[in-house]
């Protein structure tokens, strides 16, 4: 037997698949409609529209599946928080989980057997920390009680002949207090502005043959307790090993 939902009984459930978004116009995030009727029927092969307070959806209105299901995505240049609406009929959902947030993009080139690298400060915040971003892997999360030391971040690279090796490098957030592992989020008395501290050596890497390489650390300023983006980064790495 096959059930014909019933659309005047439109009920609706709107997902989305990421909190923070960069505000450079090409990273976005993926917002899932899922369309049921009263009866828990999936409302198949119908329009819902789409709206939004900030930026740009990639459509106005999109087509539910066998499952009810409809998606739409959003992208843009402008920082603060979007509110997204899906609508069908008389039912509509809204969601504010997604924030656009600023990215910073940096050039570091590294030539013999150590570099050093340090962001500018982020000011105001005096629990912020760093974690890591996919390609790059390293901490994920921010923990309150941080310790000095140094979170390797692992990160693939490629060289000349485009054979993909994987280079380890150092993180660490530094305030004028101290330097502490990447995702540490310790208060420092004496002020609030903090900043990522990238490092390499080569006997970090012993097994990396001569060569020169290109890749990028990817990597977020969070706040602890957040699941939001203060700022993202991508620092593309130009490294010659002698």
């Amino acid at each position: 037997m096959t059930y014909i939902a019933d659309v005047s009984t439109a009920k609706l459930n709107l997902t989305v698949d990421r909190p923070s978004v960069s505000a450079d116009g090409q990273d976005f995030a993926t917002y899932k409609a899922t369309a049921m009727d009263a009866n828990d029927n999936p409302i198949t092969n119908t329009t819902v529209n789409w709206a939004t307070t900030l930026n740009k959806l990639t459509a106005s209105s999109s087509v539910t599946d066998s499952s009810g299901v409809a998606t739409v995505g959003i992208s843009g240049t402008a920082e603060g928080n979007a509110t997204v609406t899906v609508s069908l009929g008389d039912a509509s959902q809204t969601n504010s989980d997604v924030t656009f947030v600023k990215k910073f993009n940096a050039d570091w080139v590294i030539a013999g057997y150590s570099g050093k690298y340090a962001t500018d400060y982020v000011k105001g915040h005096f629990d912020l920390g760093f974690i890591a971003n996919a390609p790059t892997t390293g901490p994920t999360s921010i923990i309150p009680d941080g310790y000095e030391g140094v979170s390797p971040l692992t990160i693939p690279m490629t060289d000349e002949k485009g054979n993909e090796v994987t280079v380890t490098f150092g993180g660490q957030r530094e305030t004028v207090c101290t330097k502490q592992i990447f995702n540490a989020s310790n208060k420092c008395q004496n002020s609030t502005d903090t900043r990522a501290y990238l490092s390499f050596t080569v006997a970090d890497n012993k097994a990396l043959p001569a060569g020169v390489y290109h890749g990028t650390i990817h990597f977020s300023a969070r706040t602890f307790g957040s699941s939001v983006d203060i700022s993202k980064y991508e620092v593309n790495v130009l490294l010659t090993v002698k």
